[in-house]
């Protein structure tokens, strides 16, 4: 239901080839802001709420006058992610990915789908073990 590459097929392949460079580059960035937040004893996540944050905004940064294009790179994103075994890459479009997944239901069922969604800064919290 998330996996758009019906859509533009060819698009799809191009995004998917940008977003399997951009996963590595993010692999390694949050493996290092894993280990600098636990260095410095912090429950807050700083520096992997700043690696999503910069991802997300260089994935999606261009797309806020164009939601198609954003629905297409969340769900390329999502497939990425997922084939790679690594969900932190996969929600990283999030939002649009609740977007796409209401628009399907509500076509289904004839309705108008509304999602509202809070910042993401406000989704990631990390407990202390």
């Amino acid at each position: 239901d998330l996996i758009l590459k019906d859509e533009d097929s060819e698009n799809w392949r191009e995004i998917v080839k940008t977003l399997e460079i951009y996963i590595q580059e993010f692999n390694q960035e949050l493996v290092l802001a894993i280990n600098v937040d636990k260095a410095n004893h912090t429950n807050e996540g700083d520096g992997v709420r700043g690696v999503n944050e910069k991802f997300r905004q260089k994935i999606f940064g261009n797309f806020a006058e164009n939601p198609t294009m954003a629905r297409r790179w969340a769900s390329a994103a999502y497939y990425v992610g997922y084939t790679n075994k690594k969900t932190a890459f996969a929600w990283i479009g999030g939002v649009w990915l609740n977007r796409i997944k209401a628009d399907r239901v509500a076509e289904r069922e004839g309705q108008t789908a509304v999602v509202v969604a809070p910042p993401y800064s406000n989704l990631i919290r990390f407990k202390k073990l």
